[in-house]
């Protein structure tokens, strides 16, 4: 079996097409489950790809050339432990670390050749939030653990039984994390915790949360009550614009990147 896998590069500003690549994947599954979205990351002139197909592969930005490719046993999503949400392919130095949306197992791979440096399932990973010095940040089923990325062992692990909030957030040197009632502040590199906050009290309950600068951004049932100085303009049913679109996927660029003042919509198979 296998499957039909196209990579394209496509200029932000204007649309225009770079270059395009068909490839045929051969896999021993008949049936993927894929992703749309945080599957591509670009470092120092290369695109690493994870669809969550059963590969993560290194492509050449210039021209879409493969250099290598890991394959791997693709798990349905009703048969995985632990349902993960997935994370693009994160360098740290010369390793790549992987943590697809079809596999609970995270892998270490040498960013040159693809050659498997270690796999781990012991925390039962659900999301990579970041690295720092070294270490990759992770998200288990009931924990958050730095691991070495060039060894994968556990660095320091912090157990956390009760339901996580949202996702945490690695902000400089700290991660921050709402478990409980509770918001918690931890070392990035240590695992230290530095500080806890109790939530506010809310009259919805909260579902997520998220930590953003100096800011805690609380996700309840309902909305709040509109204030003068809401970041939302007045506009005609109560939105500033809108966009009618079939399974919509939303793309911000990030900080490093052009077109602060923009957004990409992908819909319909079509890329606006």
């Amino acid at each position: 079996g296998g499957y039909n896998l196209r990579l394209s590069s496509v200029d932000a500003a204007t649309g225009k097409v770079n270059w395009l690549t068909d490839l045929y994947i051969q896999a021993m599954q008949h049936f993927f489950e894929g992703v749309l979205g945080e599957s591509l990351t670009i470092h120092d002139g290369t695109i690493y790809c994870s669809p969550s197909t059963g590969f993560l592969g290194r492509f050449d930005a210039r021209d879409g050339k493969m250099e290598w490719m890991y394959n791997y046993e693709s798990v349905d999503r009703t048969h995985l432990p632990v349902d993960t949400l997935g994370t693009a392919p994160h360098i740290v130095g010369d390793v790549v670390v992987g943590l697809p949306r079809d596999t609970n197992v995270m892998v270490g791979l040498d960013q040159h050749t693809g050659e498997v440096l270690w796999r781990s399932s012991l925390l039962l990973p659900t999301e990579i939030i970041g690295s720092v010095e070294g270490k990759v940040v992770v998200r288990g089923l009931y924990a958050l653990a730095a691991i070495d990325a060039k060894t994968g062992e556990i660095q320091w692990r912090i157990s956390h039984p009760d339901k996580i909030l949202g996702q945490p957030t690695l902000q400089g040197s700290s991660i921050y994390l709402t478990s409980g009632d509770n918001l918690y502040r931890y070392d990035a590199a240590t695992g230290i915790e530095q500080e806890t906050r109790s939530l506010p009290k809310a009259k919805n309950t909260i579902r997520s949360t998220k930590a953003l600068n100096d800011n805690l951004y609380l996700i309840t049932d309902e909305p709040s009550v509109e204030k003068e100085y809401s970041l939302v303009q007045k506009a005609p049913g109560d939105s500033v614009w809108e966009i009618m679109a079939r399974d919509p996927k939303l793309y911000v660029p990030k900080g490093n990147e052009s077109n602060q003042g923009e957004i990409l919509i992908h819909a319909d198979e079509m890329l606006h």
